[in-house]
């Protein structure tokens, strides 16, 4: 500008970055709060399953205990258990996939580069919810294989 002319003054001079950052900031903010919350929401279930199945192995106690002394192996006793988890998941994800999936378009005005039901981003929300309960379910799992049958039978 004092190329051309030395007697124009120049007022709110901004980077090129600082022009982006000013235009987009509220976006990200609110991105940043979504992926917060969507944390929280993923610890949430996690502490959640993580509950309903140490419940359950708790109330099957005598029964894992003459599982394993008639002979079960441990890796079949954290199947047996897994195998609830992977229940629950399976339907938690064939109910949660569906209506992400409608909710998905009231979003779409926030979405930048994907499309609304991308089905990668489902695909990896979903491969991600299920490892989070596979992840909350080992625990009690891998409790209820240590289990001793005589401790277990005498309990009850």
């Amino acid at each position: 500008m004092a190329g051309i002319d030395r007697d124009v003054p120049v007022t709110n001079l901004k980077t090129e970055e600082a022009q982006i950052d000013e235009s987009i900031g509220s976006e990200r903010m609110f991105t940043m709060l979504l992926v917060f919350f969507g944390g929280f929401a993923l610890l949430l279930a996690c502490i959640g399953l993580h509950g309903v199945t140490s419940y359950a192995v708790s109330r099957r106690t005598a029964e894992i205990g003459v599982r394993v002394a008639l002979g079960a192996r441990r890796s079949q006793v954290v199947w047996l258990v897994l195998r609830q988890v992977v229940w629950l998941a399976v339907a938690g994800l064939a109910a949660g996939i569906p209506a992400a999936a409608a909710a998905s378009r009231s979003v779409q005005s926030l979405l930048f580069g994907v499309q609304p039901a991308d089905p990668w981003s489902m695909a990896a929300g979903a491969a991600a919810m299920f490892a989070v309960a596979l992840a909350a379910g080992f625990a009690p799992a891998r409790r209820a294989a240590r289990l001793d049958p005589l401790v277990a039978l005498r309990r009850d």
